[in-house]
């Protein structure tokens, strides 16, 4: 049995990771569904991701953990991070109050969609981080805020065009033109050029 303050740390754990599978099963991300390079969103893969953070419906156990140090060094607000070093994978959130604001919610939603492409073994690509990034904008649409960092008004404007196409419950096709504008955003970060070219 640990101590009262590692009791106490796992209990708050476990109630982050509640409320992020929570809010994976909300309607605001329950209706974020769109295809773009062979990433294929349907409300069933945020259900996947809600059920691998808890562990449970046979989905592999990842955990959540609160790393404000790692995530200032990486100059992250949160981090999916694959498994390397002997290091099983797990998500980096920034508190444990992360998902009270829209902001942290919207990252989280971003850190997700890299899980769930890790659950169906796929490596990171640029592509795939323009969809986090699309997920993300979809979101801030869906609970009525503009919150994308300053100067990413293309990826507004895509998930904007995106969403407005949304037709029931399957996912909504990101034309070639709306893939090219969220890739060249990317491009413009000189972090995701290091790692993606």
């Amino acid at each position: 049995m640990g101590t009262r303050a590692e009791e106490r740390q796992a209990r708050k754990i476990a109630a982050l990771e509640s409320e992020l599978a929570a809010l994976l099963q909300s309607k605001a991300v329950q209706g974020i569904t769109f295809m773009m390079s062979g990433i294929m969103l349907f409300p069933s893969s945020w259900s996947k991701v809600a059920d691998s953070i808890r562990g449970i419906k046979g989905e592999k156990k990842v955990p959540v953990v609160v790393d404000p140090v790692f995530l200032r060094k990486q100059s992250a607000n949160g981090a999916f991070l694959r498994p390397q070093g002997g290091n099983g994978a797990r998500m980096v959130l920034k508190s444990y109050n992360v998902l009270n604001k829209d902001k942290g919610c919207g990252t989280a939603i971003h850190e997700s969609l890299h899980l769930l492409q890790y659950l169906r073994v796929s490596t990171p690509t640029l592509d795939e981080e323009a969809a986090a990034f699309l997920a993300r904008a979809w979101y801030h649409i869906n609970v009525g805020t503009r919150r994308m960092p300053q100067g990413w008004d293309e990826i507004m404007d895509v998930a904007e065009a995106v969403r407005g196409r949304k037709s029931g419950d399957s996912p909504v096709r990101v034309s070639n033109a709306e893939r090219e504008k969220l890739r060249a955003v990317m491009h413009g970060i000189s972090h995701y050029d290091e790692q993606y070219d």
